[in-house]
């Protein structure tokens, strides 16, 4: 416990709060706009889709530069909407290494929170966003079964 004497209460508590004040302005504060009207979607049509799976870019380079608020479109090339949308970052354009680690490669790292939105998937493109005020490079892999589906019947997964 600190004893401070009471004529000096009133200066600790002025500076207190002024220190409690600066701090929360600290965190606080936004240095980066990621609202979606300063960062319209980029159309991005690059990539290859292979047997249902389709891959922005190869992950060993030429990963897309997403930087903070950034949103793509990115065309999929699947005919159909994607059951499953996996997003990656890392933090070099090179992607990974083929065979070693090289000083020219990064690594790539399934992306969490709001560093890599899904926004939107249908049978054209799937929109992401970095809702985060971090820089990336981005690889998006999406994948489905591109057989009809009858919305109304299910399967039959019975052993008999």
């Amino acid at each position: 416990m600190i004893l401070v004497a009471r004529s000096m209460r009133p200066v600790v508590r002025q500076i207190l709060v002024v220190f409690a004040a600066a701090l929360a302005g600290f965190g606080c504060s936004s240095t980066c706009d990621t609202s979606d009207p300063g960062n319209p979607p980029v159309w991005y049509e690059g990539g290859t889709a292979v047997n249902g799976v389709y891959a922005s870019s190869s992950a060993h380079g030429d990963l897309l530069h997403f930087p903070a608020g950034r949103r793509y479109d990115l065309v999929h090339h699947l005919g159909f909407p994607p059951i499953q949308v996996q997003l990656y970052w890392s933090f070099a354009e090179a992607g990974i290494g083929w065979d070693t680690q090289s000083e020219d490669k990064s690594s790539l790292t399934l992306a969490s929170g709001n560093s890599a939105v899904i926004l939107l998937k249908n049978d054209r493109f799937i929109r992401v966003k970095n809702d985060s005020c971090v820089e990336f490079w981005l690889l998006a892999v999406a994948s489905g079964d591109p057989r009809p589906r009858d919305a109304g019947a299910m399967a039959d997964v019975s052993v008999d």
